[in-house]
Parts: structure tokens; sequence; C-alpha cells
């Protein structure tokens, strides 16, 4: 691996890729569907990064580039664009110090196209950096795979089919809610450092908090009860919790959900981590399980 392409990994709503280690997002819109990245080293904003996706079965990719380019007016396209594995058109207007440059890249299995705007404030070695580094390393999510997630050094994959809804992202505690057809929710989250967390409370209240409220009320199966699972390279113990959630009397019948959540301390990275998954009849208990294995993904280089 070149010295640009090591960097931490940054994933979001199906893309994803390597960024400079002394950069950080510092603006982020938007779901699944489209949205924004804005990413920044200490002193200024480098490079804003959007997402679509067009949801048409004939969209002219190339013919759709050609005239954003055009409308940006973004100068001559250069050769040797950057062109991710994953990436079936793209695009290169690499600018120079005082011009934006641009690039663009769709993924057909993943029916996103992305755009990156390079700030005219970047010198030539940021923008070297992007392009042999972020360009290079970038990957996407087709629509039938999982979709992996990585900001503010936590990192989670979630199962096909689940699209952003919420999200609370503070250093120290990142988390997501995502939902997917048949009445499917799920939310992931990390906490750390985990020894100050379980200093304010124990494990079973971590797992107990509502961080996104929901007007279905829930009703537990059971108290919790001692789980583990084994991890890369221990076994972390923790708690597990069975539940139902349903709207309040007198509609309770309509959609119930069965509710599993489980909570482990993870001690070899010094993270809680949660997860709850919730399905009608029945949540089963692997989708739960893989979710947790798959966490702190980006800390291993298997992207």
């Amino acid at each position: 691996m070149s010295k640009e392409q090591k960097g931490l990994w940054l994933a979001w709503a199906g893309w994803r890729c390597r960024m400079p280690e002394d950069w950080r997002p510092v603006r982020i819109e938007g779901g699944w569907k489209n949205g924004l990245f804005v990413l920044s080293d200490a002193e200024t904003p480098l490079l804003q990064i959007k997402w679509w996706r067009p949801g048409q079965k004939r969209f002219n990719a190339a013919g759709w580039i050609e005239k954003r380019l055009h409308k940006m007016k973004a100068g001559p396209q250069a050769g040797g664009a950057p062109h991710p594995t994953d990436f079936d058109s793209v695009a290169w207007a690499p600018g120079e110090p005082g011009v934006r440059g641009f690039w663009y890249g769709y993924c057909a299995s993943a029916d996103m196209m992305l755009e990156l705007v390079i700030s005219p404030e970047a010198s030539k070695s940021q923008s070297r950096r992007i392009q042999r580094g972020m360009l290079e390393s970038m990957r996407a999510s087709g629509v039938d795979e999982p979709v992996k997630w990585a900001v503010y050094a936590a990192s989670f994959e979630t199962p096909p089919g689940f699209e952003l809804a919420e999200k609370h992202l503070h250093l120290g505690d990142v988390s997501l809610l995502l939902t997917a057809p048949k009445n499917r929710r799920m939310m992931v989250r990390q906490v750390y450092p985990a020894e100050l967390a379980l200093e304010r409370r124990k494990l079973d209240r971590w797992m107990m908090q509502k961080v996104y409220q929901q007007a279905r009320k829930y009703k537990p199966h059971e108290d919790p009860q001692p789980w583990t699972l084994d991890l890369a390279s221990s076994c972390a113990e923790g708690l597990v919790r069975r539940g139902r959630r349903r709207i309040a009397w007198p509609l309770g019948w309509i959609r119930p959900r069965e509710a599993i959540t489980a909570a482990l301390h993870d001690a070899d990275v010094n993270r809680l981590l949660i997860a709850e998954y919730e399905a009608p009849r029945e949540a089963d208990e692997a989708v739960l399980r893989s979710t947790l294995l798959a966490m702190n993904w980006a800390m291993r280089d298997d992207a």
C-alpha cells in the first residue's frame, strides 16, 4: 500500500474510502438516497463528497456526467481519471490551487453517483492525497450487499436493504438507526472508552437506554440474560434481552414487532457494543450476532 493510500476508513450510505488520518468530517447531511460530507484538516475544508441514487433503469451516467461538468464549468477533463474497481463511469477534472477540482463516478450495482469537489484551498500535495489515497481506495456496496459504515473512529456493517433513518454522532458515542422493508428496524451503537462509560452506568442500563424515540411501547419477555460472543481475538461478555414493541392500547394489534437487544463489553478495544433488531413475528438472533461480529471492521484491514 502506498503512502497516500494509508489512512482511516470513511464509509457512509454505501460508499467507502481511505481518508487522511489528520482529516475529519465537519459536516454530514442527508441520508441513504442523497447527502453530503465535508472533510477538513485542522485549518480549512478541503473536500466535499456528495452522493445520490438516480433510481432510473436506463440511466445514462456518461452523458449525465458530461453535462454536469459543463454546468459546473469544471474545465477540460484530464486523462487517466482515477477509476476505482466498483465504478462503471468516471470523469476527472483535477483543478489546481485556486481552482476547484471535480471527480465523478457512477456505480450501477449500487445505483449511486458520487461527486467529489476539491476545494481551491487544497494544495498540490493535498490534491494528490485525494487522488491516490481516497479515489484509488473508493469502493461501493451493491444493493444486495451488506453496507459498511465508518465515522468518528466507530465502524459498523449492516445487512442489505437497511437504509439510514436517524443518526447520533458524538465523539465517544456513535449510533445509527436503520429501517428496512417488511417493518424491520435496527439500531447499532458504540460507546467508548468503555471503562469510563461503565463508571457512569452499568451495562444493563446502557442496553436499556432509549437513544431514539418511537411510538411503540416496549414490554420485555424476560430480564436481561448473560450472553457471550466470540470476537476476532477474544470472547466478549455481555447481556441480551428479548421483548415486544406495540402501539399503545387499543391499537396494540397493529404491526407489533419482536425485539432482541444485546450489549457487550469488548475489552480489547475498550468499547461497548450495542445493537437492537426488531422484526414482525420473530427477531432473528443470528442477524444481531452477525451485526455485532462485524463491528469495528475498520480496525482490521479487510475492507
